[in-house]
Parts: C-alpha cells; structure tokens; sequence
C-alpha cells in the first residue's frame, strides 16, 4: 500500500460513514424526500436519539445538510436533505483490488431539458387536459342547477366538482409521471449495459494479471522487484516517482530495480 493521499482519506472516510446500515437507510429515505428525525424514527424503526446521532455523522461528513422548517403549529422544526454527490466502486478478484471514487456532476433539470427528454412538464399556474375537462364538468353543474333553480354548492353538486376536480388533477399529474418513469428506466438499462462492459473489461484484465504473475513474477526471488512488476503492469505507471511514492520504497531503489528490468 502506498502512502495515504487525500484520494485515499476521503474514501476512508465516506466507507466509514456508510458502513454503518442505519445510516444507509436514513440516505435511500432522504433521496425520495426531506425528513425530520421523529419522521425518520417512525419510518425505520430506530429511536428517535439514534438517529439524531446519525444524522449528526451524516452531516459532518457533508452527505446531508439540516434547515428549519417553518410549522403551522409550534416551532420551526429541523429537517434533514442530501447532498452527497458521487460514486464509489470496489473492484476484486484473485489477483486484483481497486478502489475508485469519482464526483458526480451537478446537473439543474430545468422545464427545456425536462421537455427534451421527452418529459410533458406542466408550468407553474398552467392548466392541462385534465384541469380543462374538471373546468368544463364543474360549469356544466353550476348550469344545470342554474336551471332547475337550485344551489350549485349543495352537498351533492359540491361532490361531484370536488370528485371532477380530483379526477382531472390525477390525470395531469399521472401523465409526466409515466413519462419520466420510462425514461428513468431508459436510463438504467443504459446504465447496465455499461456495467456488464465494465465488467467484461475487468475479467479480461484479472485474467492478464494472472497470467503475468504465473509467468513472470513467481520467477524472481526479489519480493521489492516483484512489487515494482505487479505496479508497472497494473497501472503502465514507469515513473520512478510514482512507483517510489505507491510503494513506498526509495526512489534510488525503484530506478536500480526499474533500470535492471528495461535491460532484460
């Protein structure tokens, strides 16, 4: 193992955050919504204590961020939101370990790029099909009581235009909803083609790497050459500094072990 770098601290420490399975729970929560702690105590099961200690470590680690919610009864109350963005992948096999830990960027999917993708966005304040048709079945009622001189806000007219109103506000929302569902789903089928390529890429690469410790480093008697064969091949890195560094050995060393393998 090389020196520890910031690479290295930084993935230590958000594996040590997520180890803890309370704490993933309380994340996969937080992603589909913001959450207070009595919420997220009732949710999973957990005390309200426990996860007030948690949510602290989540915080400190920057994976959430607390406000203040104003409340129609009583004080504010503290509410809880993600905003960790990255990925982290562990790759292992017999003659391979890696760790990779990369930033996710930040993208704002405004209306334009909603309707890009395919997505019918609703504006703030428009009214869609649905809003139109609860319209024109709320006037019809009104007329028809109009007619037969009665109430429009009698208990029955009243049910059936809220039932009208509900009705089309179902029917605007359920539409953007398939839509974006199918293309999420768009999107995980990419992604798990990519996966199974990364994964067919590592398989060929385990198996160059046993094939070069069966046949190359099981030849020297020098556990420090040996070292240096497994970093260059693995990584195609010949810099003296960098192997030096990885390895933690003296550069002086690494350039008379790296010089004698460019004579053989």
């Amino acid at each position: 193992m090389g020196r520890i770098g910031m690479y290295d601290l930084e993935f230590d420490r958000i594996m040590g955050v997520l180890e803890n399975e309370t704490r993933r729970r309380i994340l996969a929560k937080l992603v589909q919504e913001v959450h207070y702690p009595l919420q997220l105590s009732k949710e999973l099961g957990v005390s309200q204590q426990a996860i007030s200690k948690h949510l602290k470590i989540l915080e400190d680690s920057g994976l959430v961020e607390s406000y203040f919610e104003p409340t129609q009864m009583g004080p504010p109350r503290k509410c809880y939101r993600p905003t960790g963005r990255f990925t982290i992948t562990i790759d292992m096999g017999p003659n391979m370990f890696q760790t990779r830990m990369a930033e996710l960027e930040a993208i704002e999917a405004d209306a334009l790029e909603m309707k890009a993708l395919g997505v019918k966005v609703l504006e703030v304040g428009a009214k869609g099909a649905g809003a139109k048709r609860a319209e024109s079945k709320v006037a019809s009622v009104k007329s028809a009581a109009s007619k037969e001189n009665r109430s429009p806000t009698s208990p029955e007219q009243k049910w059936v235009m809220d039932r009208a109103r509900e009705t089309a506000h179902r029917a605007d929302v359920s539409g953007p909803l398939r839509e974006m569902a199918q293309e999420i789903a768009r999107l995980d089928q990419d992604i798990g083609s990519l996966e199974k390529h990364r994964c067919e890429l590592l398989a060929r690469k385990e198996r160059l790497l046993q094939i070069a410790r069966e046949n190359l480093f099981h030849y020297h008697d020098d556990y420090d050459l040996r070292k240096v064969l497994y970093y260059v091949v693995s990584t195609n890195d010949w810099t003296l500094e960098s192997i030096a560094d990885s390895l933690q050995m003296r550069e002086k060393r690494v350039s008379e072990l790296v010089d004698w393998l460019l004579e053989v």
